[in-house]
């Protein structure tokens, strides 16, 4: 005869009694990431064992390493020129390995009001966190937010607001280091900060001057100042493409010209701007793709069918893969049905995959020439094989050459978002 049901109070302590702190860490260290984050909502004792223990978050960035499943997720979004200067960005692809779910923005406050879902832009990523913004009426507002965690701030308006042309960007210093391949050595980072950039031309100022605005989160305010650079470099950083991220706590911008220019807002209180030039050997068509890669810079261009792709070794560029898609790839099984939907001359490079060096992204315009739908391709350039991984986007909205791919990878361990002081 069973006993008396106990209440979910008495099983709980219960629970704490039986499993010893060793084996309970013995089982969180093997399940994936989002369950771990799960299950520090189960009592205070689990809470402890993950929340408050360095050891068991460097165990578990390692463990990751040495069992090969450090870049098991990644989520891309697709980024599609509006009015103006603005972007929109909706997801299109989302490979989550640890439950297949998407990393949905729906618990922003701006997402959660019904009736907001198309109002807002993802403008960056850094390290695991996404920069996000209000859109289309109102004061803009920004929110840096980690998808994964659901953890959120809202920024204080910037000074200048929507005065004038800016572009805005998120740098976020990482929350750990491996300092060797094995994993055997990794750090903490107990001060985790971010930047947002926000650097434009007002209208009324001489051609050579940039307004920078920069909030800090160590200092919870916007910082503003304007510095004097080569009016060339001022029209190219204002009217060039709209491909920019951030690498190593600098904001990359790749531009229409010959050049790439660098951001670097970390040396002192001013801006330095660099250049960075372009491949030499490069096909005699626009560069798109470009972004970072296990922790290098990546470059790519299309034309036609040919695909080449660069990698930057000590300051230089150095091509990594050249391919035509007609001669050299394969079609998967599962996709040799699209493939015959897709125009075989016409290919646009968009990124590399955030963390596999041999995986890219491209898009592909509809064979049938009554359609405007674009298809979604993911290539395997070590294995010459090229699938399907969304369909039928509407060409009509989302035309191909306007296409942008901003893609975006989970660390091995969430970067928190640092608590805001009050200023």
């Amino acid at each position: 005869m069973a006993g008396p049901a106990l209440s979910s109070s008495k099983a709980l302590c219960i629970n704490e009694l039986l499993v010893p702190h060793h084996l309970l860490e013995e089982v969180l260290v093997r399940i994936p990431l989002r369950d771990v984050f799960r299950c520090m909502s189960v009592c205070k004792l689990w809470l402890a064992c993950i929340q408050d223990s360095p050891y068991f978050v460097t165990r578990f960035i390692r463990r990751r390493i040495e069992t090969e499943e450090a870049y098991s997720q990644h989520l891309l979004y697709k980024q599609c020129l509006s009015t103006g200067f603005r972007l929109v960005a909706t997801p299109i692809y989302c490979n989550v390995v640890d439950d297949g779910s998407d990393l949905s923005l729906n618990f922003l406050p701006l997402l959660a009001e019904e009736g907001d879902n198309g109002s807002f832009l993802v403008r960056g990523s850094s390290n695991g966190l996404l920069l996000c913004s209000s859109f289309g009426r109102g004061p803009c507002i920004y929110y840096i937010c980690n998808p994964l965690t659901k953890q959120w701030l809202t920024l204080p308006p910037s000074p200048y607001g929507h005065q004038g042309r800016f572009r805005v960007g998120l740098v976020c210093e990482p929350s750990y280091h491996v300092k060797d391949e094995d994993g055997s050595l990794i750090s903490l980072n107990d001060k985790v900060g971010f930047k947002v950039v926000r650097w434009g031309y007002i209208g009324g100022d001489l051609a050579e001057v940039i307004h920078f605005e920069i909030f800090s989160s160590d200092t919870v305010c916007w910082t503003t100042y304007k510095s004097h650079f080569r009016e060339s470099d001022v029209h190219k950083a204002m009217s060039g493409t709209r491909i920019f991220f951030s690498h190593d706590r600098m904001i990359y911008w790749l531009l229409e010209g010959s050049e790439i220019l660098v951001f670097n807002f970390y040396t002192e209180e001013s801006c330095n701007l660099g250049h960075l030039a372009l491949p030499s050997n490069a096909l005699l068509a626009p560069f798109k793709g470009f972004n970072e890669c296990q922790g290098s810079l990546w470059l790519g261009q299309s034309l036609g069918a040919q695909v080449r792709v660069y990698i930057l070794v000590d300051g230089e560029w150095c091509l990594r893969h050249d391919v035509n898609f007609l001669d050299e790839m394969h079609w998967s099984s599962s996709s040799a049905k699209d493939a015959l939907r897709v125009r075989p001359d016409m290919f646009n490079f968009h990124a590399m995959h955030p963390s596999d060096p041999t995986v890219g992204y491209l898009s592909a315009s509809n064979r049938d020439p009554n359609s405007n739908n674009i298809i979604f391709l993911e290539c395997d350039f070590a294995g010459r094989i090229v699938k399907v991984v969304a369909g039928d986007l509407d060409g009509n909205e989302q035309c191909d050459s306007l296409l942008y791919v901003l893609p975006f990878s989970l660390p091995l361990w969430p970067t928190p978002l640092p608590a805001l002081p009050t200023a």
